[in-house]
């Protein structure tokens, strides 16, 4: 009879935390969306990123609210499911489930504030630079949000226990390729058309990016000699490739 009194006081206790937490996650969320409606909703309406989330139907304020009120209703789940008997591993399985899904929406409410800091601050940026040199703006702006993203990602890795994994070095490895492309791009476009090795002087820079993504993301799956065997290759082919264009300007010299 202990044993059945035990167990009701403890599913007790476990509705009676399930409904505070509802309650409270939806009271707080209330708040935080009130709150962010009146401050900051305000001033992203005004930018051009906020008028692009009125436009397909999104609200900040609603989703950081929704957020929130998640969040607390999964720690207090946690909360409640400590009350209960403990049942084996399953039982265990399924307490450290609840525990990462608040680290998963945790993080994903992260990634969203970030990404809203990481183009309203970009833009600040470009709009700043742009009295000097528009196109040293621009060029700053891709880099500077492409390095923004990356430690925002890399953070809601950390949160979600990926870093030091395969994830974090393929974001790694997409960073460097998204930077390459940027910064080629912006040299490339000052270089006339007519200049014959331009082509492959593309090339080359395109692939010493790809060398160096490619090492950032397999350098603790690949042993470094496969990567170096990589890297002689290419050096041979772009030395093969760039004869033809030394031969023709030794000849205009002679």
């Amino acid at each position: 009879m202990d044993v059945d009194i035990a167990l009701f006081t403890a599913l007790g206790q476990f509705i009676l935390w399930i409904v505070v937490g509802t309650v409270l996650g939806w009271i707080v969320g209330k708040l935080v969306n009130l709150l962010l409606d009146r401050t900051v909703e305000k001033v992203l309406d005004k930018t051009g990123i906020g008028k692009k989330l009125r436009e397909v139907g999104l609200d900040f304020s609603d989703a950081i609210g929704l957020f929130t009120g998640v969040v607390i209703l999964l720690l207090f789940l946690q909360l409640a499911v400590s009350y209960l008997p403990y049942i084996g591993g399953l039982w265990q399985l399924v307490i450290n489930g609840i525990a990462y899904l608040t680290n998963v929406v945790v993080a994903v409410a992260f990634v969203t504030v970030g990404l809203l800091f990481v183009v309203l601050f970009a833009d600040y940026v470009e709009g700043f630079v742009s009295r000097y040199r528009e196109d040293v703006a621009k060029l700053f702006k891709m880099v500077l949000s492409i390095g923004l993203l990356w430690a925002v990602l890399s953070f809601a890795l950390y949160l979600l226990n990926l870093q030091y994994t395969i994830f974090q070095d393929l974001l790694t490895g997409f960073v460097v390729l998204s930077v390459a492309a940027v910064v080629i791009d912006s040299v490339m476009s000052k270089i006339e058309e007519d200049i014959e090795i331009k082509p492959i002087l593309t090339y080359y820079l395109y692939g010493i990016f790809v060398l160096i993504a490619v090492n950032a993301i397999f350098y603790n799956w690949v042993p470094t000699n496969v990567i170096n065997v990589f890297a002689y290759g290419f050096a041979g082919m772009f030395i093969l490739a760039l004869l033809p264009a030394v031969i023709k300007a030794i000849k205009e010299v002679i």
